[in-house]
């Protein structure tokens, strides 16, 4: 993929875990060796519980300054206007060009960006599937609503796009599925490196 801003890629990474208890441990994992680099990540949940969840190690695990955070959780309980304001307001603060932030949005599909609504997209440099995705179009979906493809974008940082999916037992069906399109690699092999 290539555009204006120079060549961009995309990695796709998986880390398979015996079972669903083992989820929160590794995300604390993955959003610890992100913010160490200052990694901004998306986080797509499937519900409640994951969201908070992720917002809470979001804010407990090691990595840069808590008050360097800048964090967006969209919830279903929010009206719509009050959903735009936020997340306008978000994407605002997330991209000061005088601050670096650690930009981070915990969402699921039901309630985040829509890019095809005309939507921003959040323009994260990692989308981390929290909850693996039942199909390859919502695998693809969620990608097309983090990663920004208009190389007019002049909040557009990033020279790679990283996507990390945590796969159990339940998920292999789709993730085998996924992986005859998609190039998946292990985690293992994940050097979190700015850079081509």
């Amino acid at each position: 993929m290539s555009s204006g801003r120079g060549k961009i890629t995309r990695e796709h990474y998986y880390i398979a875990i015996g079972c669903a208890k083992e989820r929160m441990m590794t995300f604390c994992m993955i959003a610890s060796r992100l913010k160490y680099v200052l990694l901004s990540y998306t986080v797509y949940v499937n519900d409640r519980s994951a969201m908070e969840a992720c917002v809470e190690l979001t804010q407990r695990t090691p990595g840069c300054d808590e008050s360097k955070i800048a964090l967006f959780a969209s919830t279903t309980e929010m009206a719509d206007f009050v959903w735009v304001r936020e997340y306008e307001e978000w994407l605002a603060r997330a991209h000061d060009e005088e601050n670096r932030w650690m930009r981070v949005c915990v969402t699921s599909d039901g309630c985040g960006p829509n890019v095809r609504d005309g939507e921003a997209p959040t323009n994260t440099e990692v989308l981390i599937n929290y909850d693996f995705p039942s199909s390859t179009a919502k695998y693809r979906s969620r990608a097309a609503n983090v990663f920004a493809n208009d190389a007019d974008d002049r909040h557009s940082f990033r020279r790679r796009e990283i996507v990390i999916s945590i796969v159990t037992a339940d998920d292999l069906e789709a993730f085998r599925m996924l992986r005859q399109d998609v190039p998946f690699r292990n985690f293992a092999d994940f050097k979190p490196l700015h850079g081509p």
